[in-house]
């Protein structure tokens, strides 16, 4: 597995510029937190989930625009949730 380094510098040679977000799917939306590390976005979405909101992405997040709407992109399986802290989502 990439580091969120490696993964978002591909991401820009590829022409996006990704976001440093965790980000949760509410009513079928993207909500994103955004700020610098350890401001706390990890554990905002860790609250999210455990009411039962479906994580998109912990880390990079990437949006695109089609047809006047943005679309938002997880990084697949990256995740700094730990099972002991989301039962919901690790059972």
């Amino acid at each position: 597995m990439f580091s969120a380094g490696v993964f978002s510098f591909a991401l820009v040679k590829m022409g996006y510029e990704p976001l440093h977000a965790a980000t949760v799917v509410v009513d079928g939306r993207a909500v994103a937190f955004l700020g610098a590390s350890t401001f706390g976005k990890s554990s905002l979405a860790t609250c999210f989930v455990a009411s039962g909101f479906p994580l998109l992405t912990d880390d990079t997040l990437r949006l695109e625009e089609r047809d006047g709407h943005y679309v938002a992109f997880s990084r697949a399986g990256a995740s700094k949730i730990a099972p002991e802290n989301c039962s919901v989502i690790f059972g």
